[in-house]
Order: structure tokens, then C-alpha cells, then sequence
């Protein structure tokens, strides 16, 4: 296993900026070849078949192509093979669904061909790094950094961004460091301001401006992930050896660990894990993403080995500013849904009401399943965007710990409002009419709920035992 250090030379790159050029440039190809199709679930996988797909990988190459031009990379011949196969395959594979009548099944083959395009290209990439660079580690650690890599490719360039210099800057560096400053927003924004808008029936600036926005936001963040991942990179996430971290953050780990098993182990015997598949769905994968970016974010024990970020040192860190504005971002999108749930129980209407057996319905009604899976799909989304901020935050200071610290305490504050409903309800359903197997398992997702989100509060906004605010 290789050790990367905490140091600011580990981040810093000679020219970062023509990956960040190449990124907003792929956002918007990407956001031009792929609209949106509107319906009760958009989705930006749409038209992401034939000839749409194999333009954009075309572009992404190119520009991982320039990558290796500008900086001076050297690039095994297998690896110009396998994004010629990729190429060939997001031509080549989408050209057998053609007859499929409905638009839903098309839009799903485009999705799936295009993940299976991905998973390739990182297991590809993995596998070649692991046998051309032996400073890489082993096959097992390749193959573990390449999804983490994909999944957290903005925040790398985020953290790589220049920083300091007092030698007066041209018009295009200012404008490049302000690009930097703002990327991580304006990637935010894209996932944001299309919910904030439809909940607030602005259909219009949803379907227009908001639809398009999150389109560039998801083909940028993918167009990244490509250029990090065929690309050299000097900065990889961490993978810490045995016994790296302390014992109690261990067993706090293993606990986790040990309470996912038991949720999973209980789905499996009452069947319901036809509800994870929902997360492999285009409309909701960003919260399968959100999933994953848990493992990245949070930290986990030593062994087995899996793999993290490293810190970022203080000076490449987001300022109080730029972390309040981050997290705003999240809290308009989530509170514009929150509030009533939050009004609802701060009435003390869950304690009064008596309860109503007729207010049972399905997921397109208010019912008690709807918000479960709100709430699931909800925190499995704000959860690693908080944690992301976390990473990303100068929480050294007092202003940079407040201005993460009180929108994070808002946020999960948020998410147990929308879980307390449906959780009151089934209380009182049992108390009423007694227990039932299918009634049990909303007190399980409720207390499950209650635990994750309260344990991962705690351990946002705990302040560190070396002497910092957080």
C-alpha cells in the first residue's frame, strides 16, 4: 500500500486549469446532445444512446488526448485500446435496442449501455495503471481507487486549484481561479434548482433553465471523472494501512458496519430488497452515488482497506463563505419539501391527531411508504454532500465551523422531519390495530433512520481532539 502525505505539494499541479476548461466544456456538450425528457421522473440518460453517445465519448477522449499533450503524460498503447472500445461499443451497442417501441425501455438500454461503458473504462483503466506503474500498489488497491477516482473527480479538481501568488494575474488567470472558486456551486446548483423549482410549481423555469442546468451539471461531473481517470493523477485517494486509525473510531466503524449487515440481512428475510433496486433506476442513480461517496467521505476502519480521501491542506480548503453558500444550496433544495413535514410536528399535530386508518395509500398518495422512501432517498443524497462540504470546509476557524456547522444541524434537522410522520404513524397504527410483520418494518426504518442521521451529525460536527473546531 502506498501513503500519500498531507502536504500541499501533493495537490498542487503545474496546470490544473485545462482540466477545469475541458470539464465545463464536456458539461456543455453533454447538456446540448442530451435534453432531458420531461415526465414524473426527468432523466438525462434519455437520448444517451447511438449516435448522441458515441459524439460525446469522442469529445471526452479528445480531451483526455489534449490532457496527455499538455502534461507530458505517458500512456501505455492498451490504454488508446480500450477507449477505442469503448468508443466502438457506444456506437455498436445502443444499435440493437432500436426495436424497442417504448421510449422508457430505450431511455433505460441507453442508461445501462452507457454504465456498462463506464464500469469498463474503470476497471480497464485500473488494471493497466496497476501493471504499468509499480508505484501504483497492487491490482486489488487500483481497482479500489478507480471507482473512488469517478466518483470524486470535481472534488480533486476542486482541491487542486491555485492558490496564493502575489505576481499580478492576467484577465484569463482571473477568470480561471474565479472558474475554480465557484465550481463546486455551480456543479451544486444543477442538482438543486430543479427540485427547489418543482416543488415550488415553477414548471416553466424547471422544465427550461432548471432541467437544463442539472444536465450540464451531470455531464460535466462525468466528463471529469473520464479525464481523472485516463489521465495521471499525482494526488490519489488514500488507502490507509493496517492500524492507521485509532480504536474507538474502529470499533465505531465496525459498529456501522455491523448495522448495515443486520438492515440487509433483515430485507432479505422479509424480501423486500426489490426497494434497493430502485437506486439503479436513471432517475434515482444519484442516490446510489450518494451511497457509494459514504465509503470515499466517511471514515472506515483500516482493514479491510478501503479507500478515502486524503486531507486537504488548510489553504486549498473552501473559505466560512463559500461553505455557507455550498450548503444553502442544499438546505433551499431540501426545506422548500421540508417545511410542512418540520410545521407539521413543531404543531404537536402527530401526538393530537387521532388516528386515521383511511390516510393507508400507495407511493403516489400521502402515505406513510411515500415518505419512508423519501426520506431514504433524501438522505442518501444530503448525507454525502454534507460530508463532502465537511471535506471541502475550513472548519479551523471559528466562522468556518459555524458556517458548516449550523446548516449541517438544519439539514439532518430536515431529514427527521420528513421521517417523523410516517414514523408517528406507524406507532399509532400499532397501537391501534395491533402488529403486523409490514407494520413492523416502518418502526425498523425509523429507528434505523433516527440512528444514522443522529450518528451522523455527531460525527459532522464534533469538534477534533487535536486542538481544531472540527
Amino acid at each position: 500500500m502506498d501513503r500519500t502525505t498531507d502536504t500541499d505539494a501533493t495537490w498542487d499541479v503545474s496546470r490544473p486549469h485545462p482540466r477545469l476548461w475541458l470539464t465545463l466544456a464536456l458539461g456543455l456538450t453533454g447538456m446540448l446532445l442530451f435534453p432531458f425528457e420531461e415526465g414524473f421522473a426527468p432523466d438525462a440518460f434519455a437520448h444517451a444512446r447511438g449516435v448522441p453517445l458515441f459524439a460525446w465519448m469522442t469529445a471526452a477522449f479528445a480531451g483526455v488526448w489534449l490532457l496527455h499533450r499538455v502534461e507530458h503524460a505517458f500512456i501505455p498503447k492498451a490504454q488508446y485500446l480500450l477507449m477505442g472500445l469503448a468508443l466502438v461499443l457506444s456506437l455498436a451497442i445502443p444499435l440493437g435496442v432500436r426495436g424497442m417501441q417504448r421510449s422508457g425501455d430505450q431511455s433505460a438500454a441507453g442508461f445501462f449501455c452507457f454504465c456498462l461503458i463506464v464500469l469498463l473504462l474503470i476497471a480497464g483503466a485500473s488494471a493497466i495503471q496497476a501493471r504499468q506503474r509499480p508505484d501504483a500498489g497492487s491490482l486489488r488497491a487500483c481497482l479500489l481507487r478507480g471507482p473512488v477516482l469517478a466518483l470524486t473527480a470535481p472534488l480533486l479538481l476542486y482541491a487542486s486549484r491555485p492558490v496564493g501568488g502575489n505576481t499580478p494575474a492576467s484577465a484569463l488567470q482571473r477568470l480561471t481561479r474565479a472558474a475554480f472558486a465557484v465550481l463546486p456551486h455551480v456543479l451544486a446548483l444543477g442538482f438543486a434548482l430543479p427540485f427547489f423549482l418543482g416543488v415550488w410549481r415553477y414548471n416553466a423555469l424547471s422544465s427550461g433553465l432548471g432541467l437544463r442546468w442539472q444536465s450540464f451539471t451531470i455531464w460535466a461531473c462525468l466528463g471529469c471523472a473520464l479525464l481523472f481517470l485516463l489521465t495521471p493523477w499525482p494526488a490519489y485517494p488514500r488507502i490507509p494501512e493496517r492500524g492507521s486509525v485509532s480504536k474507538a473510531r474502529r470499533w465505531a466503524s465496525l459498529a456501522t458496519l455491523a448495522l448495515v449487515a443486520a438492515v440487509l440481512l433483515y430485507m432479505a428475510v422479509r424480501g423486500k430488497f426489490m426497494i434497493t433496486m430502485i437506486f439503479f433506476l436513471p432517475a434515482f442513480i444519484w442516490a446510489a452515488v450518494g451511497c457509494a461517496m459514504v465509503v470515499v467521505l466517511i471514515p472506515w476502519p483500516a482493514y479491510p482497506a478501503l479507500p478515502r480521501l486524503g486531507e486537504v491542506p488548510a489553504a486549498r480548503k473552501m473559505g466560512a463563505l463559500g461553505t455557507a453558500l455550498f450548503l444553502a444550496l442544499a438546505l433551499g433544495a431540501l426545506g422548500s419539501f421540508a417545511y410542512e413535514p418540520f410545521l407539521f410536528i413543531a404543531s404537536g399535530q402527530p401526538v393530537s391527531t387521532a388516528f386515521d386508518p383511511e390516510e393507508e395509500g400507495g407511493l403516489d398518495q400521502s402515505s406513510p411508504f411515500k415518505f419512508f422512501f423519501l426520506f431514504v432517498d433524501f438522505s442518501a443524497m444530503v448525507l454525502p454532500y454534507v460530508a463532502a462540504a465537511r471535506w471541502m470546509g475550513n472548519r479551523r476557524s471559528r466562522p468556518g465551523y459555524w458556517a458548516f456547522a449550523l446548516p449541517t444541524v438544519v439539514l439532518c434537522l430536515c431529514l427527521l422531519s420528513i421521517l417523523s410522520p410516517p414514523f408517528f404513524y406507524r406507532v399509532q397504527q400499532i397501537g391501534a390495530m395491533g402488529w403486523t410483520a409490514g407494520r413492523a418494518d416502518g418502526l425498523v426504518c425509523g429507528v434505523v433512520g433516527y440512528g444514522v442521521v443522529l450518528a451522523f451529525l455527531c460525527w459532522a460536527v464534533w469538534p477534533s481532539r487535536n486542538g481544531e473546531k472540527a
